[in-house]
Order: C-alpha cells, then sequence, then structure tokens
C-alpha cells in the first residue's frame, strides 16, 4: 500500500499478530530489483498491518537486494 525507508504498509490475508517478526519482499521503486527485509508486525487493522523494517545494520547486504528475474 506505502513504502518509507522505515517500514511499509502491507495487505495480507493472514493472522499475523502485534509484534510478529516477518520477511517482506518487494520490487524496489527506484531500482526494480526485488528487495528482502526482516521486519516486526507494529500494527495491525483486520487485514491491514503496519510493518516497521528492522535497522539497516542488522540486514546482511545480500539480503536487501537480490538480481531482478527476467
Amino acid at each position: 500500500m506505502n513504502i518509507s525507508g522505515g517500514g511499509m504498509g502491507l495487505f495480507a490475508v493472514a493472522n499475523l499478530p502485534v509484534g510478529s517478526q516477518i520477511e517482506v519482499e518487494f520490487r524496489s521503486p527506484e531500482s526494480g530489483l526485488r528487495t528482502r527485509l526482516p521486519g516486526t508486525v507494529r500494527h495491525r487493522a483486520l487485514y491491514l498491518y503496519g510493518i516497521e523494517f528492522l535497522s539497516e545494520a542488522a540486514i546482511p547486504a545480500h539480503s536487501r537486494e537480490m538480481a531482478a528475474d527476467v
């Protein structure tokens, strides 16, 4: 739904309790590369979630951006 450097709004038909550690993968709007980031569910309203990304210092570089599928 929306994304920033610190997190994202996510619609998912799932049962993710607040505080859950998850990993999200998406195509970066800037580069088009697939990006996979770990995060924590900070807010939930039915199927709408607020995800806070973990600090980049805690994320291995190879997990941040992967080659795009062609």
